[in-house]
């Protein structure tokens, strides 16, 4: 049995696909899984344990479209396909599809983009968020331990992670996009510093850290400058598998409407999610509504600002509340309840 996926987009748009995909997985255990999606999409998607043999890459380049548009064509017409689901929003994938294929109807009902994804593949989806969860290599995690301990960072440190940038950050043209993605570097830096204030009176070993890319470390270092060293940029190189071992150990995350904030809710990570203009409802965190808070730049007196206008102290509140909740506290994270009510 053969069935085509197709959904090109940033990391989280293919993060949030994620539990369609396990479900046919589940429902089709013996069929090959063929892929037409973006970079980001084939990383992912090996990860979550397809074949990248029976992925064919499209590269939304204007430059290069033509030639894309010929070798995904080519992809499709090379055998015929049982069932194609398409979780494409953009009505122009729909000519490259063999017919009849499932696509994602158009709503005006607020719906979770993953549950909609979840219901094209079946009509009455379990909403079972441990089924849907993105494994880890378990071969990443000793070292990762293992590096975190040279900078400082025990099995029992209260982790809190900043993510300062979004898919997309630094490059031309993405001015009007940033209000609603960046909150402010100096915010970041301030929430650092309130976190280790707060930890160093409550004798709690809380440690904040960046772990950045090469494009975004610039960002992370005057964070790291404005914080006085209280948020700690991460001496690490690209290595993906370790990257999904990190969020996993955080025990919050402070992330806007990204990529990483949907690949940390795969990963079961607390979050407190910063949103602005995109409504959470749409394409918020997919997971059990305990184990995050989302601010909006809506729900403040000046939503036109974007992330600016949501307050730090309102940020450092929000990770107070998930840490002292006990149910979000896994196994190998430190126990942050037993050090602020102990």
């Amino acid at each position: 049995m053969n069935i085509l996926l197709v959904r090109i987009g940033r990391l989280g748009d293919i993060v949030m696909i994620l539990p369609a995909v396990k479900e046919i997985q589940r429902l089709y255990p013996k069929a090959t899984i063929h892929v037409v999606t973006s970079p980001d999409g084939i990383r992912l998607l090996k990860a979550f344990g397809l074949n990248p043999g029976t992925m064919v890459q499209y590269k939304n380049n204007i430059l290069s479209r033509l030639w894309e548009l010929y070798k995904v064509r080519r992809f499709i017409r090379r055998q015929p396909f049982d069932v194609v689901y398409c979780f494409e929003r953009k009505k122009r994938t729909l000519s490259w599809l063999p017919a009849p294929a499932k696509i994602i109807e158009p709503s005006h009902e607020l719906q979770h983009y993953a549950w909609r994804c979840l219901t094209l593949v079946t009509a009455s989806p379990e909403q079972d968020y441990k089924r849907h969860y993105l494994p880890v290599n378990p071969q990443k995690i000793p070292p990762l331990h293992a590096f975190l301990s040279t900078q400082g960072i025990a099995c029992d440190t209260i982790l809190i992670g900043l993510h300062p940038t979004y898919s997309g950050f630094n490059k031309w043209g993405k001015g009007k996009e940033s209000r609603h993605r960046l909150w402010p570097w100096q915010h970041f830096a301030k929430l650092a510093l309130m976190l280790a204030d707060y930890g160093k009176k409550n004798g709690m070993d809380i440690k904040v850290v960046m772990d950045l890319l090469p494009e975004e470390r610039r960002l992370g270092e005057q964070i790291q400058a404005a914080s006085q060293g209280r948020a700690v940029l991460l001496p690490t190189e690209p290595d993906f598998q370790r990257y999904l071992c990190f969020l996993q150990r955080l025990n919050v995350l402070v992330v806007a409407n990204t990529g990483v904030m949907h690949l940390a809710a795969a990963l079961n990570t607390p979050l407190v999610a910063l949103f602005s203009e995109l409504h959470p409802g749409d394409c918020g965190p997919y997971m059990p509504e305990e184990r995050f808070n989302v601010l909006r730049a809506e729900d403040t007196a000046n939503p036109e600002r974007g992330l600016e206008a949501i307050a730090v102290e309102a940020v450092f509140d929000a990770v107070l509340a998930l840490l002292m909740n006990q149910s979000i506290n896994r196994p190998g994270q430190a126990r942050a309840v037993d050090v602020i009510t102990g």
